[in-house]
């Protein structure tokens, strides 16, 4: 187990039912299988396989797809202390086509779900002792004001304790009333934290700029201390006080599933925080876990252990 600290994050986990069939529209599909899917589940997992100690704060229903997610989180090695339940509420529900090509489709049962309305109380017995980073997403606090409300008394009770709070916007407009209620929520968060990793169009939608200087400027004035924007394959733009620069993807092959490669790349960039490397090295080990992602059908299959990661950064080419 590394000894950097516990990482922390709250989500809402969706119970995936994920299609076999290639290129079937879902009405259709007969075959599937079940998978544990959510931006920060993604994150959390990721994490746990490099060997953090991982906690994970949500609510699930008190269902059926309630002991699943607590089976899987446990196999991965992530403590579920922090879950509470609903009697009342169903853990949330995801749909997913599988495609040759592109991204797939996806049908959700989540209004109204435990998971989206979470409440300040259930936070009252996090033990914030050791928790070296907490890490937030623009999805869980998309789902209600309630959640919105528990993710800032989250990040501000964390400082407080001395945690770093990182938060990656992960837009998701369906899910907002409307894009300007977005936008300002969604950099109210940014805003308030110590690292932001928005993905460049995320970012041009967010602040208004058109380059990824532009987007981390935008933060660095509202007080972040770092901004690190994904480019997909092409990599990452870090800029802070002592950075000010780009750093290449790796070359990828063969591109199976998109899904989970943000969120992986964020799991790079934390863990490379947690281990207390350089900016530079936290961001080739996104770029190498974001191109891993890619290279599997599933959100987070593809997702490393150190060694697996080492070896991939250490034999493969980057873009230059």
């Amino acid at each position: 187990m590394n000894k950097m600290g516990k990482f922390l994050t709250i989500g809402e986990p969706l119970y995936g039912i994920a299609s076999l069939e290639e290129d079937v529209s879902l009405e259709h599909v007969k075959l599937f299988k079940r998978y544990l899917a959510g931006a920060e589940i993604n994150c959390a997992k990721g994490m746990a396989r490099l060997g953090f100690e991982v906690g994970y704060i949500s609510r699930l229903g008190n269902d059926i797809f309630a002991r699943y997610v607590e089976q899987e989180l446990s196999e991965e090695n992530i403590s579920t202390d922090y879950i509470s339940y609903s009697e009342t509420e169903n853990t949330a529900f995801q749909l997913k086509s599988k495609v040759s090509k592109g991204n797939p489709r996806f049908g959700y049962l989540r209004k109204k779900s435990a998971g989206s309305n979470f409440k300040l109380e259930f936070l009252d017995k996090i033990d914030y002792t050791d928790v070296t980073l907490i890490h937030l997403t623009g999805v869980f606090v998309s789902l209600s004001q309630n959640n919105y409300n528990s993710a800032r008394y989250l990040m501000k009770t964390g400082r407080q304790h001395g945690s770093l709070i990182t938060f990656d916007p992960n837009l998701r407009p369906q899910l907002w009333e409307n894009e300007e209620k977005m936008i300002y929520n969604i950099n109210r968060l940014a805003s308030d934290s110590d690292i932001v990793l928005p993905g460049l169009k995320e970012g041009q939608i967010l602040t208004g700029e058109e380059t990824a200087e532009g987007v981390a400027d935008f933060y660095l004035y509202q007080g972040v201390d770092t901004v690190i924007v994904k480019l997909g394959p092409e990599g990452a733009y870090i800029k802070n006080k002592n950075v000010n620069g780009k750093i290449p993807g790796f070359i990828v092959d063969d591109v199976i599933d998109t899904v989970g490669a943000g969120d992986g790349f964020a799991v790079g960039v934390l863990s490379g925080i947690m281990k207390q490397t350089d900016w530079i090295t936290s961001a080739i080990r996104g770029a190498a876990i974001g191109a891993l992602a890619v290279t599997v059908p599933g959100d987070n299959e593809g997702y490393p252990t150190e060694e697996i990661l080492e070896s991939f950064i250490a034999n493969n080419e980057r873009y230059e």
